[in-house]
């Protein structure tokens, strides 16, 4: 129903995108985002492969690959790396483990206990931007909400485009690009871009680009840049969630 759904909306307002309307298209990335919430807060939960690359420490970490088992309520969250920290598996489960999370390390590190650890604490937090609290397509959706509805309350400063025949990973996609004139409309960002999922309905691209500093290359702009690069494939939504997939007695995990 989401495809349907997402074409209808942008049937409706074609004309005025065609027309190069920023503002439309700045509209458009709202509605869908809007649907894709609506989508994901009635599902259990997905899985998904998931990869990351942010700057932490002033410092851009290499890419991560994980697979991802996520289920909204109670909130939880199993990963396992399959780059990186290979054969690293995370488990977090709102209101278990003392609202900890659980580590169990990959490698030769394997046969060390698990390690539990504060979400927001500084060991947990030295390889993120965020606490594993705010993963997952949902958190993602109803943030970028917030920033583009905050867009659409300004007069200027902010410019939205939309390309309607991008794809990713052999699918098809929309794509948005979000830019600010200055510092001055966003602190926070300089440029995003989005590519939503056409059949899905969901972000499965973002890209976020912080303010140069003084000096940088012009032609290096968006790689020197770079601040948060995250990308969502193989998404199955699912109708249920098995009760062991976030136990931690699960005895595939080990932990």
């Amino acid at each position: 129903g989401a495809e349907d759904e997402l074409e209808d909306g942008v049937e409706v307002v074609r004309r005025s995108i065609d027309g190069a309307s920023a503002r439309m298209a700045l509209l458009m990335n709202v509605l869908m985002l809007e649907k894709a919430e609506a989508v994901l807060a009635g599902l259990p939960g997905y899985t998904a492969t998931f990869s990351k690359q942010e700057v932490v420490a002033d410092e851009l970490t290499d890419e991560q690959v994980m697979q991802v088992k996520i289920r909204h309520e109670p909130f939880s969250v199993y990963m396992k790396w399959t780059t990186g920290h290979k054969g690293r598996q995370l488990l977090y489960v709102r209101g278990q483990n003392e609202n900890r999370m659980l580590v169990k390390l990959g490698g030769w590190k394997k046969k060390l206990p698990a390690l539990k650890l504060d979400p927001s604490g500084s060991t947990a937090m030295k390889e993120s931007r965020y606490p594993i609290t705010r993963l997952g397509l949902l958190e993602l959706v109803r943030e970028s909400l917030a920033i583009r509805r905050g867009d659409l309350e300004r007069p200027e400063g902010v410019r939205c485009r939309l390309s309607e025949n991008q794809e990713f990973d052999g699918r098809p996609c929309y794509g948005f690009v979000v830019e600010y004139t200055g510092p001055g409309a966003s602190k926070r960002y300089r440029k995003t871009e989005m590519l939503i999922d056409r059949k899905l309905g969901v972000p499965v691209v973002v890209r976020n680009y912080s303010w140069p500093a003084v000096g940088t290359d012009a032609a290096d702009l968006d790689a020197a840049t770079l601040l948060e690069f995250y990308t969502y494939r193989n998404i199955k939504f699912l109708s249920e969630v098995a009760g062991g997939d976030f136990d931690h007695g699960n005895k595939a995990y080990r932990f």
